[in-house]
This record gives C-alpha cells, structure tokens and sequence, in this order.
C-alpha cells in the first residue's frame, strides 16, 4: 500500500506520517524534508528505487504541484494508493 500525506507546511503531516509507519509492518516513511533541492525530483526518484522493496510506503510533502503526486500515482496500477490530505487552516499552521 502507498499512503501520500499531503497539506500545507506546518500542518503536522510529517507527524502523523511518522506514527503511521511505526505502526504498519514493513513500511517506510519518504518525506520531502529528506531533500534540499530538487525536493520532488529527489522524493520521486528514492520513491522508485524503494518501490517493492516495503509491504507499504508512506510518502508526505506539501505536494502544491498535481505533478508531484506522479510517482505515487503511477505506482496505483499495482500498488493501492490512499492520499490523505489534512484541512488545516493556514493560522494553525503559522502557530
């Protein structure tokens, strides 16, 4: 299973995607908060080298660009795809 977890900075996205993973078997957690440049390029490429090597992977980033979403989506003809995304109010996220 691939779970994308996705909203805007601040939301607690990486949060909650790191208490899901610990209670998934075989799963790994890729953020956009790995990578400095080049976020989604980087995210998009460790997601296809990790892709079949994990039972579920957990991938969370602001994901502004429908494109960024691709690599997750692409993997959805084999893998099943969820995509969450948190309703946050942007004054939450600036606290």
């Amino acid at each position: 299973m691939i779970i994308a977890i996705l909203s805007p900075a601040g939301s607690g996205k990486t949060i909650i995607a790191r208490k899901t993973v610990s209670r998934m078997e075989n799963a790994r957690l890729i953020s956009s908060d790995q990578f400095r440049r080049r976020a989604y390029g980087q995210l998009k490429e460790e997601f296809t080298k990790e892709l079949g090597k994990h039972k579920n992977l957990v991938v969370d980033g602001t994901f502004y660009e429908e494109s960024w979403l691709q690599g997750p989506r692409d993997a959805g003809a084999e893998e099943k795809v969820v995509e969450v995304f948190l309703d946050c109010s942007y004054g939450i996220c600036l606290s």
